[in-house]
C-alpha cells in the first residue's frame, strides 16, 4: 500500500545543531512519507553546510528574499507544499516517530480536518520537566479564543493543506501568538482530532519567545478583544478570562516581570484564586523564587507514565 505523504515545514534561524536533530525526528517518521521544506530565514552558512547531507527528494531548502520572521517563513514553506496534508515543526522541537501516523489515524476516525497531540517539555540534556495533555476539546472549544488549547502549538499541528490555505495561514503582522491566532480560525471549521499522547518534545531554553512576557501579553490582548465580539456563553467567557490570566502569570513568572505580576495580582484578586494569588504576589516581590516554585510545581505535575512513553524516543532523538 502506498504511504500517505505529509509536507513538513521547518522554519529555522541560526540554530543548525538543533535543526538537524529536529529534521532527523521528521525523517524517522513511521507509516508515512514526508516531503520536507526547510526555510532558512538567516541564510546561515553553517546551516547550509550541515543540511548538505540531507538534500534529496525528501528535503528541500529555501531562502526568503529577506528575513521576515517565523510566520512569513512558515507561509513561504507552506506555499511549496501540494500534498493533501501539511505539518509544522519548530527547529528546536522534536517528534516521536509515530506522531504523524497517529494523527492521520485519529483524523480518519473522527472525520476532522486537523489534529494536535500531547507534549512533553524538556531541557537540553533531555530532562523532562513538564507536560501538556492533549485532551479533546468537547464543549470547551470556545475557550480557544482565550487560551491556546493546542499543546506544543505549531510543532503539534497536522492539517489538510487546503484548510491552512482557506484560513489564510499565519498572520505576518503578529510576531507573537501567530500560531494560536491561526488555530482560532481553523477551529471555526470544526475542532481538531486530539491525540492524547506525548508525541511532541518542546525544548525549554532561555531564548523561548514565550519568555517575552510583555509581547505575549500585548498580542494576547489582541486575541481577547476579538473574542469579546464572539457569541461565547458568559460562563465560558469568565473561565476563559481566568485561564488567560493564569497563562500570562506563567509568562511573567518565567520572565521575572514584576510589573506584569502586579497586573496578574489584580486578576487573581478579582477571580478569588488563592493559589494563583500567592504566586502572583511572590512574582511581584521575588521573581527568581517564584520561578523556582513554578518550575518545581511543573515537575511534580508530570505523569510518570508519560515520562516513560516519551523518554525512549526523546533520548534517541538527542543522541
Amino acid at each position: 500500500m502506498e504511504l500517505p505523504v505529509v509536507g513538513v515545514v521547518i522554519p529555522t534561524y541560526r540554530r543548525p545543531q538543533l535543526l538537524i536533530r529536529a529534521l532527523r525526528s521528521v525523517l524517522a517518521q513511521e507509516g508515512v512519507a514526508v516531503d520536507v521544506v526547510v526555510v532558512d530565514d538567516a541564510r546561515d552558512q553553517r546551516t547550509t553546510e550541515l543540511l548538505g547531507a540531507f538534500l534529496d527528494r525528501q528535503v528541500r531548502v529555501v531562502f526568503p528574499e529577506r528575513s521576515s520572521g517565523a510566520s512569513a517563513a512558515r507561509n513561504l514553506g507552506a506555499s511549496l507544499i501540494w500534498h493533501r496534508w501539511i505539518a509544522f515543526l519548530d527547529d528546536d522541537d522534536l517528534w516521536a516517530p509515530t506522531k504523524l501516523a497517529r494523527q492521520l489515524e485519529a483524523m480518519r476516525e473522527g472525520g476532522a480536518r486537523w489534529s494536535c497531540t500531547g507534549t512533553v517539555l524538556f531541557t537540553g540534556p533531555g530532562e523532562i520537566v513538564g507536560m501538556q495533555r492533549g485532551r479533546p476539546w468537547g464543549d470547551d472549544a470556545p475557550l480557544i479564543s482565550y487560551v491556546n488549547l493546542v499543546a506544543g502549538s505549531a510543532s503539534s499541528v497536522l492539517c489538510e493543506t487546503s484548510l491552512f490555505r482557506e484560513t489564510g495561514g499565519f498572520d505576518t503582522a503578529m510576531t507573537f501568538n501567530e500560531d494560536w491566532d491561526e488555530w482560532i480560525r481553523m477551529s471555526a471549521t470544526g475542532p481538531p482530532a486530539v491525540v492524547d499522547e506525548p508525541l511532541v518534545g518542546y525544548r525549554v531554553h532561555p531564548s523561548n519567545r514565550s519568555l517575552d512576557a510583555a509581547a505575549v501579553a500585548r498580542f494576547s490582548r489582541i486575541l481577547t478583544e476579538r473574542a469579546d465580539l464572539l457569541p461565547i456563553p458568559a460562563l465560558l467567557r469568565r473561565r476563559g478570562g481566568f485561564l488567560q490570566a493564569q497563562y500570562l502569570l506563567s509568562c511573567y513568572t518565567g520572565a521575572g516581570d514584576r510589573r506584569g505580576a502586579l497586573v496578574a495580582l489584580g486578576m487573581a484578586v478579582r477571580g478569588r484564586r488563592p493559589r494563583y494569588l500567592a504566586l502572583a504576589m511572590l512574582t511581584a516581590v521575588a521573581p527568581s523564587a517564584a520561578h523556582r516554585v513554578s518550575q518545581r510545581r511543573m515537575r511534580t505535575r508530570v505523569d510518570q507514565d508519560w515520562v516513560k512513553a516519551a523518554r525512549t524516543w526523546l533520548s534517541s532523538c538527542l543522541r
